[in-house]
């Protein structure tokens, strides 16, 4: 009896560092195709400017996960100012009025940036920018 439950014991720890973070998303393109993967949290989002403002609005970020996921990208990046950057986890966000630019670095400690975009429906930028309009 003393060894299965020191064999459960050890099963249970051994699981609990195993679990994964559902708050993590993964932004990216593939064959001209944007994807966007992400756990069940909704996770954090900053409203980057002068200071960074939380954006407590969960519907946002399914509004912008729909807004990218399956577009194809655009090639050549615009070059004009985004009206609002959005921050989340690694990635950055430029709502422009025509799409979305999404930055991210290339990896540790490295200073290039991975860039792309989608363009979106005026409809759908409107939506978020919007909802970042009530978040000022």
């Amino acid at each position: 009896m003393k060894k299965i439950v020191a064999i459960f014991f050890m099963l249970l720890l051994i699981l609990s560092f195993v679990g994964c973070d559902t708050a993590k998303i993964e932004v990216g393109a593939e064959n001209g195709v944007a994807y966007f993967n992400c756990g069940t949290l909704t996770p954090t989002i900053l409203l980057k400017g002068e200071t960074d403002t939380k954006v407590e609005d969960e519907y946002f970020f399914g509004k912008l996960v729909k807004a990218i996921e399956g577009k194809a990208t655009v090639d050549p990046v615009c070059e004009c100012q985004p009206i609002y950057n959005v921050g989340i986890d690694k990635y950055t966000f430029g709502l422009h009025t025509h799409g979305i630019t999404i930055s991210s670095p290339m990896g540790k400690n490295i200073k290039v940036k991975n860039i792309f975009a989608v363009e979106c429906t005026e409809e759908e930028i409107n939506e978020l920018l919007d909802i970042l309009d009530s978040a000022k």
